[in-house]
């Protein structure tokens, strides 16, 4: 960025210079387009040397030995070495005479040596990157060859606005809502903002967009010194806000040279803004004349250029200036008065948090997040920070001291979902905090969750909210349930994504999950220890709380994980299927490995008593379709694997196992043996949880059950692998169903 201020200080000849700086000089001497290295200068600030750059000028111009843009043939440079050299970079100045209406030049006052702008990025870095000085040089020249021949900027790219790299006052807003009040007339407006101090400078914030008028209430608000906010605050300034017709397009670079009253003045009319900012200010001056001490305005000026500006959709730059004004003896406005160029800087907000994080617009309307604990509260806060939004956030439990080791917030004083809303607000994300459980929302309609096209994300780790989810009617729109969760200590983090119109269903897909786990080991073992790692551990003396031990670092990795597909998803980056990914912590601790699968739509199967569902997922299908395949003129069938949840009465068949080597198919019946069957099953269970839930087999002509099926039945029963027992029978790639629900 080359920023740096060359004032004009008592310089004496240097009587010697670091060992370092005097390489510096000798290497000066062999670029081949600097022509001369004076002698070093010493200031408190380090040494100067004057050297001189030998410009290639266009051709039609080389007689005359100056360009078109009043850049010489040869260019004196200023090459400022601070003390600390090589740990900071050079700055680089050129002659006050420099022709300042050039892009790629910093502020400065009229009597300033000018600071070119030839790097976009800090020159210490650049400097260190492998070329040294040779590289800073090379910019130095660049940057005046471009000069020469009005090439610093491509119109193609846009304009460049003025730079402020060096100004230490900034003022914050947000830009789209300022764009909004220009109109073709030209105009002003009043609003006003809070002052606060830095370390260096002070900065300006505009809270609120309302227009005001200029009555007694808004003069007193605004010139009052006894505003007392907080630790840094300074009191309520007033801000004018003017913008020109729509005909008055600027398109000369001006210098941003503007240090007193009379030099902004002059510079509004080369803007056009000049009549309504000069007749506010006025009127403001002259209503808050009574005051003891002198009132600052802050005032905006619409510039408008003939492109868009680079990297952005508007061709309208705003300029800001702080008038702190003082009066003659005649009591008229003094043009001396000083006046601090002021920098933007973008209010945060959803378009700011999109434009840093890469974000693309959301495709869906809302975000619901079920469950505001350690792992949901870091999930909602990285989509909130990519400016997605607005939030729902469902949680009727309050923040503990204990809950900060793992949580996103940093203060327990409240209920979880309320604090987690607060802190939403400071990047104006909108967000809705409702203090109570999933099941109390629900209670005015059952369909709330997908009042909208909502991501709706589960973090509670609550078997019951899984079930609540599950129970819900399916939607009309393009929302989804995304659910999350960890295992074992965090050694396993995982993904559910309903399908779209809710099949696959969460229960579905978490049954699918515990079915990989049959043939993956790794999964297995994760799952079975996990078991073992939930216990109440003391949070006081008499107090305890249901958790696991694990570092906030591992909770956070998964979370980013998560909280990114759910971006993807909340931008458009889904398909109508179901989605399970899962997370395996490596064994370094700092990565994740992630298996990501899809499931097809699940089957429900018509049952006789409708209080009972039975849902086949798509895997177990279409290993029967490929069975029957298989077994070509005869009957066959096997055994169904799954998930039983008796309260809600519902059965999810995962898989099939293949009938026992005794089973008898015939092209008229189909006898399901025993042998080794329970065994097999009591793997199953003890490597996933789920268990048996009935037969299924083929029929080549008809789907009722015969006398043959109702007697397999029976003698399965004497096993005792389970009731209910749901039997399938498969025709045609059809399913019906008898079964026998015991007591329930």
């Amino acid at each position: 960025m080359g920023k740096g201020t060359l004032k004009r200080e008592k310089q004496v000849a240097a009587v010697s210079v670091t060992r370092v700086v005097a390489q510096a000089l000798k290497e000066l001497a062999t670029f081949p387009d600097i022509v001369q290295v004076g002698e070093p200068t010493q200031s408190k600030k380090g040494w100067t040397t004057l050297t001189l750059f030998k410009v290639p000028l266009p051709t039609r111009v080389m007689e005359a030995g100056e360009s078109t843009t009043g850049v010489k043939a040869i260019e004196p440079v200023f090459i400022v070495f601070p003390e600390n050299y090589p740990h900071r970079a050079p700055r680089f100045f050129l002659r006050k005479d420099f022709p300042r209406n050039l892009p790629h030049i910093n502020p400065g006052s009229k009597d300033s040596f000018v600071s070119p702008c030839i790097y976009d990025g800090s020159l210490d870095d650049l400097l260190h990157q492998g070329l040294g000085l040779t590289e800073l040089i090379y910019q130095m020249q660049q940057w005046l060859k471009k000069a020469a021949g009005n090439t610093l900027i491509n119109p193609k790219q846009g304009w460049e606005p003025i730079r402020f790299d060096n100004v230490d006052s900034l003022i914050v807003y947000d830009k789209a809502k300022i764009c909004s009040m220009v109109s073709n007339m030209s105009g002003v407006k009043l609003l006003t903002c809070e002052l606060f101090t830095l370390t260096s400078g002070t900065a300006s914030k505009i809270y609120d967009y309302s227009p005001r008028v200029m009555d007694g209430n808004y003069v007193h608000e605004v010139t009052r010194k006894d505003f007392v906010k907080g630790q840094y605050a300074l009191g309520v300034r007033p801000v004018l806000f003017c913008w020109p017709d729509k005909s008055t397009v600027v398109d000369d670079y001006f210098p941003e040279t503007v240090t007193n009253l009379g030099e902004l003045l002059e510079k509004s009319r080369k803007y056009g803004t000049n009549v309504t900012f000069w007749e506010q200010i006025q009127l403001l001056w002259i209503q808050s004349r009574k005051m003891s001490h002198a009132v600052e305005v802050v005032t905006i000026h619409c510039v408008r250029r003939p492109l868009k500006l680079i990297n952005q959709n508007s061709s309208l730059e705003f300029l800001s200036y702080r008038v702190r004004v003082q009066f003659t003896d005649l009591g008229s406005p003094d043009m001396k008065s000083p006046v601090d160029i002021i920098c933007h800087r973008h209010a945060v907000g959803p378009d700011l948090l999109r434009e840093m994080s890469g974000a693309s617009p959301g495709k869906m309307e809302g975000i619901v997040q079920i469950g505001c604990g350690s792992l949901g509260s870091k999930i909602a806060l990285h989509l909130c920070r990519a400016g997605h939004g607005p939030f729902t956030l469902i949680d009727d439990r309050y923040m503990s001291e204990h809950n900060l080791a793992r949580h996103a917030l940093t203060t327990a004083s409240g209920n979880k979902a309320e604090l987690l809303k607060k802190e939403m607000d400071n990047f104006n994300i909108p967000a809705t905090a409702y203090p109570k459980s999933l099941q109390k929302f629900l209670s005015k309609s059952s369909s709330r969750l997908f009042d909208k096209n909502n991501l709706i994300i589960d973090s509670t780790a609550s078997i019951n909210v899984r079930e609540t989810l599950s129970s819900l009617p399916n939607t009309t729109n393009e929302s989804r349930i995304f659910q999350t969760g960890l295992y074992s200590d965090g050694k396993l983090g995982f993904i559910a994504v309903e399908g779209s119109a809710r099949n696959p269903r969460v229960d579905d897909l978490s049954a699918a999950i515990f079915d990989l786990a049959i043939e993956n080991k790794a999964l297995a073992r994760v799952l079975a220890e996990s078991a073992d790692t939930f216990h109440r551990h003391a949070t006081g003396q008499g107090c305890g709380s249901y958790t696991t031990i694990i570092p906030d670092t591992r909770i956070s990795l998964h979370a980013a994980a998560m909280a990114e597909r759910a971006r993807q998803i909340f931008e458009g980056d889904i398909t109508a299927y179901g989605e399970v990914s899962l997370g395996f912590l490596m064994d370094a601790g700092m990565s994740l490995q992630w298996q990501q699968s899809s499931l097809g739509k699940t089957s429900r199967v018509p049952l006789g008593n409708k209080d009972w569902e039975l849902r086949v997922l798509a895997p177990a299908f279409e290993m029967m379709g490929k069975e029957v395949a298989n077994w070509p003129g005869v009957e066959t069938g096997g055994v169904l694997i799954g998930r039983l949840c008796l309260t809600r009465k519902c059965a999810i068949i995962t898989r099939i196992i293949e009938a026992p080597p005794d089973s008898i198919r015939t092209s008229s019946r189909f006898e399901l043996g025993t042998e080794g069957l329970v065994s097999r099953i009591a793997a199953i269970h003890k490597s996933s949880g789920l268990t048996y839930l009935g037969t299924w087999h083929s029929h080549l002509h008809g789907s009722a059950p015969s006398s043959i099926d109702e007697a397999t039945l029976n003698k399965v029963k004497e096993l005792r692998l389970g009731i209910p027992a749901f039997n399938l029978i498969w025709h045609n790639g059809t399913l019906t169903c008898f079964a026998d629900y015991g007591d329930y």
